[in-house]
């Protein structure tokens, strides 16, 4: 049955129409700044943080997350206390993002739901039959799946039908990609507006609030900001924090227009 199990997703999903989810990859830059980081991130305006699990083979990733992930400390993966820890100082929901091969294949996925860390998976690498039986599996533990579409994808429906969160690819290629296609999305948000409790996000190529309300505008419940996040985070946590809050004006100053 589609519905949300997290009650963090349920109470974020009452701001629909201006969500800002924002990607860092776990333990970056450091081990112990990350979790202090995150939470001012969260204090400057993003709403829903997805949180990259470590991966030995990003192979989806540009340049930029790809040398975010080898610099981590990969002990992170199984130190569920940590994950603990940054539970315990995020208000708002934690979507963890991973490959399917570092949560899946190790079992690690079932440590971090039994630990209550997190409110959704996000795992773009595994198909639609897949994403529904691990949603399945992962209702006990009031855990969300965010279904992964990627831009063109001609079998919508199925997805529509069984997810209530779906991140929408919206440039085809790895993340931080930069591509001059267009920008109309008309045919997956009109369809997707048949469905009821139905709540997407776009993500890749976000790198502004300019961008991030054109966006919203369009009929995005929301918008997701990896690369360029991490981009500033590499020229300061000071540049992070007031791209955040840039980004989150913009999107509070477009909503009361």
């Amino acid at each position: 049955m589609k519905k949300l199990f997290s009650k963090r997703n349920k109470a974020a999903m009452l701001k629909r129409g201006k969500l800002f989810i924002g990607y860092i990859t776990a333990g970056y830059p450091q081990k112990d700044s990350f979790i202090p980081i995150l939470k001012k991130c969260e204090n400057e305006g993003v709403d829903i943080f997805e949180v990259g699990y470590p991966s030995l083979n990003p192979f989806a990733d540009g340049e930029i997350i790809r040398n975010a992930q080898k610099s981590v400390d990969c002990s992170i993966r199984t130190d569920i206390e940590y994950w603990k820890q940054l539970r315990s100082e995020i208000d708002g929901p934690i979507w963890v993002m991973g490959y399917s091969a570092d949560l899946i294949g190790t079992g690690n996925y079932l440590k971090i739901a039994e630990a209550g860390v997190a409110d959704a998976f996000v795992i773009p690498d595994i198909n639609i039959d897949e994403t529904i039986k691990l949603g399945e599996e992962l209702s006990k533990y009031e855990i969300d799946m965010v279904y992964f579409v990627k831009n063109g994808e001609p079998e919508l429906e199925k997805y529509f039908e069984h997810s209530s969160l779906i991140y929408y690819q919206l440039i085809n290629g790895p993340t931080g990609s930069k591509t001059t296609q267009s920008d109309d999305f008309s045919v997956f948000l009109n369809q997707s507006k048949q469905y009821d409790d139905i709540y997407v996000f776009g993500g890749f190529g976000i790198n502004s609030g300019e961008r991030a309300v054109k966006l919203l505008n369009s009929g995005f419940d929301g918008t997701i900001v990896g690369t360029a996040m991490i981009s500033h985070l590499n020229e300061s946590e000071e540049s992070l924090l007031s791209f955040i809050s840039d980004i989150h004006s913009a999107i509070t100053e477009s909503s009361h227009a």
